[in-house]
């Protein structure tokens, strides 16, 4: 026998409302049973707006490629995440990459051009600048830049770039003023890191260092090298290492020396009274 809509309707609305009843029933705190709504704390709210931050973090910074290869040049520029996550300096070193591929591609039009009417073979040049951390502490982020080039001679050359970012200040500093003088810099580096040099020089030649006439076996100034901030944790920075360019300290075939220098009292000293809590002796 066919049930009629309305005793349909009945039998479902007496059995929506058993479903209430039960869940009634089932949850103490619900209206309509006596008891109060209970009002969310301000630890429950809390704990929903962390879950919510959790939830959504800031997408990290990643390393930044850039990167040609054609018959002029072969051509690429690297720097790490840290540096890409300040906006400030991302954008100083996107300028520098760009400006470095558009020197280098005129450079090499203009020797491919010049190959062509004297008759010679043209062999591409290339670029490569690739910036790793040398420190990152709550103050500095400290990059080391390693470029190397190569214009159509014998052989390729390979030059450093130091490249201090002052957090606090937002902007680039030079090594140089970070202490009370040139001077004073130089004073604080030079005799540590001359002895340096000559025991790394001796360990590659595999004899001592004679000082005599061959350039060779001088001292360098270390004030005209590549001076890079260093750091052996994440507190402060707690060194130097002067990375010297191949021809400047010894033959081609030895390549380049990096002489690591540790900040000492003396070359505490010397740093200026605004920086000096950012540096520690070890």
């Amino acid at each position: 026998m066919t049930m009629t809509t309305r005793a349909y309707r009945g039998l479902s609305i007496a059995a929506l409302a058993g479903s209430l009843a039960l869940v009634a029933c089932a949850a103490p705190g619900a209206p309509g049973n006596g008891a109060a709504t209970p009002t969310p704390t301000p630890t429950a709210m809390a704990s929903v707006e962390s879950a919510k931050s959790v939830a959504a973090p800031t997408p990290a910074a990643s390393p930044v490629t850039r990167a040609e290869k054609t018959d002029l040049i072969d051509y690429s520029a690297t720097y790490p995440a840290p540096a890409a996550a300040i906006p400030a300096l991302k954008a100083l070193l996107d300028k520098r990459a760009g400006d470095a591929r558009a020197k280098a591609l005129a450079d090499a039009r203009e020797d491919q051009q010049a190959a062509a009417k004297d008759g010679f073979p043209f062999h591409a040049h290339y670029y490569h600048a690739d910036w790793a951390v040398a420190a990152d502490t709550p103050r500095f982020l400290s990059l080391v830049g390693t470029i190397a080039t190569y214009t159509g001679g014998a052989h390729g050359m390979t030059v450093f770039e130091p490249l201090l970012w002052d957090k606090q200040a937002g902007k680039a500093v030079a090594v140089g003023d970070l202490f009370t003088s040139v001077p004073a810099l130089e004073t604080a580096l030079r005799s540590r890191f001359c002895a340096a040099l000559d025991r790394e020089r001796s360990r590659r030649r595999g004899e001592p260092v004679k000082h005599d006439d061959d350039p060779f076996d001088a001292c360098i100034d270390p004030a005209e090298e590549a001076i890079v901030p260093t750091a052996s944790g994440a507190g402060a920075i707690d060194g130097f290492t002067v990375y010297v360019a191949p021809y400047d300290a010894g033959p081609y075939a030895e390549g380049d020396y990096r002489i690591a220098v540790p900040v000492d009292a003396g070359m505490l000293g010397a740093i200026k009274p605004g920086y000096r809590g950012a540096f520690a002796a070890r």
